[in-house]
């Protein structure tokens, strides 16, 4: 005979407490880079477009130029926005994708290390570059290599430098032909670099792998991939892309 079942005990009030994660404020910058982006979406702003400067920015915000130039170079992280030193700043390209807050809110809920967010990275990368055939669509080779020659002139500017290589990625993932692979390594790629760059963005100093002749290494791990998909050759594409993991792990690493 089965006997009554056992009351089911509740957690305490105190134990759910522990359960629960502080709320990180929201930085003022992060509010900016909001802002900035609905200002592109909202205004159908184009590829090229010049964003008020930095001083202008600050007034109308009421915040200080330091604060205006970290919303700037996390905005460079997402591929949408061009620093360009003496210049200004320069729309890249218009934001679509909505999956990058929730992954970034993820990357910086876990304890886990960013190496397991950059292998995500690389598989859904490598994924998408199995894809690349013999159809692949020319304007998309054209933009991989538009953005690869934008990281050949990206010299000083790691502004430049970091929407580039975003743009560079996003275009060898949608050579693929997959919208929603695209969507998801975009999101991944952004939260990953955000972490990266994450010394940058707080303080403009530029990361030891885009100093002196390191950044001609970096460059260097770009060109096989734009010659692999120029020739369509599946295995040089793969190898290219581990290379290219494997430099990110190292820069990890040495964080």
């Amino acid at each position: 005979m089965i006997g009554p079942d056992k009351p089911h005990s509740s957690p305490q009030p105190s134990d759910l407490l522990q359960l629960l994660k502080p709320l990180e404020p929201v930085r003022l910058a992060d509010r900016i880079v909001e802002q900035l982006k609905e200002l592109v979406l909202s205004e159908g702003l184009e590829p090229g477009a010049r964003l008020p400067s930095e001083r202008d920015l600050a007034e109308r915000l009421g915040t200080s130029r330091s604060i205006i130039s970290q919303a700037l170079r996390t905005l460079s992280l997402m591929g949408l926005v061009e620093v360009r030193p003496g210049s200004g700043a320069y729309v890249a390209r218009n934001p679509e994708n909505m999956f990058v807050a929730s992954m970034q809110l993820l990357v910086r809920s876990r304890d886990e290390s960013l190496d397991s967010v950059a292998e995500v990275r690389f598989l859904l990368e490598h994924g998408a570059a199995a894809a690349i055939d013999d159809e692949v669509d020319p304007n998309v080779v054209q933009e991989i290599e538009e953005a690869f020659e934008r990281l050949e002139n990206a010299t000083e500017s790691t502004s430049e430098w970091v929407a580039a290589d975003h743009l560079f990625h996003v275009a060898v993932v949608r050579a693929g032909g997959n919208a929603y692979l695209e969507a998801l390594y975009e999101a991944v790629h952004t939260s990953m670099v955000s972490v990266l760059y994450g010394r940058w963005v707080e303080s403009e100093e530029a990361p030891h792998w885009l100093i002196g002749e390191n950044r001609r290494e970096q460059l260097d791990l770009h060109r096989p991939i734009v010659e692999a998909i120029r020739d369509r050759d599946p295995e040089k594409l793969a190898n290219a892309l581990t290379d290219h993991h494997a430099a990110i792990l190292g820069h990890i690493r040495a964080m």
